[in-house]
């Protein structure tokens, strides 16, 4: 087949598709306070070998958290994406805690280091915990929906939560930037700061670009309802939605789908009777199973 007749058309590509699925979207936020660790961890560690054991341990945990995230959020059942994004947490957490106890026991009086290890080993993991599943709950929803615009509600909702928390919340998005403020790690004195403000700039910024999105998007459906956007066209769609098509968005619960249509070209050619040939679809909530 020519190169030409491969690709879609510019023209003719539907705007504004998600880049990431839903559920991809919430396992990155979920798996975020890791990155942050493992971030804070090549700031803050010294470079020796410790600190590359350090490394490794928190490029595992990433690892960990983001693998179980993503279970937690393709599974379709509330008990699964609970039981998976608390999993994650304390996988990764007995990760670092084994570390800790086998670096730092030794250098540490033996109350002191219980003290630390309660405080940024055990408890950290309990809140990051509670925060999980309370992220979970809220993103739910959106996951479930499998849209398009699901996706960007889910970068929306999760840049806000991340943002919105606390500046001295260390012991949820990095143990090592609140370990590094203990005087008994070692860690050199400059280092003891706060989180770096990526944690917040960075949710903060995917999350003002995925509402431009949606603002952006419902939008031009707007003007393709209203006839404004040649050569797109919604149409009511009887029947079953054709398997494949894409979910640009989910409408009230129990109504017809839409389906968004382009004329055929002699390139592109569709079974259907008519001359018209879906390209996406407005799915109702309802719906989810398709």
């Amino acid at each position: 087949m020519p190169r030409t007749q491969e690709r879609e058309p510019a023209a003719l590509r539907v705007p504004y598709r998600a880049r990431v699925s839903a559920p991809h979207a919430a396992a990155i936020a979920l798996a975020f306070p890791a990155f942050a660790h493992l971030v804070d961890t090549a700031r803050l560690v010294p470079s020796h070998e410790r600190g590359a054991a350090a490394l490794a341990i928190a490029a595992s945990m990433l690892a960990v958290r983001y693998a179980c995230a993503r279970r937690a959020f393709f599974s379709r059942r509330i008990v699964g994406m609970l039981g998976w994004a608390v999993a994650g947490v304390f996988f990764a957490g007995g990760l670092e805690l084994s570390w800790w106890l086998h670096g730092l026991g030794s250098g540490i009086p033996v109350r002191t280091f219980t003290a630390t290890a309660w405080r940024t080993l055990l408890e950290g993991p309990v809140l990051q915990a509670v925060y999980g599943s309370t992220f979970v709950l809220i993103q739910r929803g959106f996951v479930l929906e499998r849209s398009d615009e699901s996706a960007d509600q889910v970068v929306v909702a999760a840049g806000v939560w991340l943002t919105a928390l606390p500046d001295n919340c260390s012991v949820i998005f990095s143990r090592t930037s609140a370990l590094a403020r203990s005087p008994f790690t070692g860690f050199p004195p400059l280092a003891a700061g706060p989180i770096s403000a990526w944690t917040t700039t960075v949710p903060l910024a995917l999350a003002l670009v995925a509402l431009v999105r949606l603002v952006l998007r419902r939008g031009w459906l707007a003007r393709v309802r209203a006839g404004h956007a040649p050569p797109w066209q919604l149409v009511p769609w009887d029947g079953a939605v054709p398997p494949g098509l894409p979910a640009l968005a989910r409408t009230k619960p129990s109504t017809p789908a839409l389906v968004l249509v382009t004329p055929r070209t002699a390139e592109r050619p569709y079974r259907a009777a008519d001359s018209l040939e879906p390209r996406a679809a407005l799915i109702a909530r309802d719906a989810r199973g398709s």
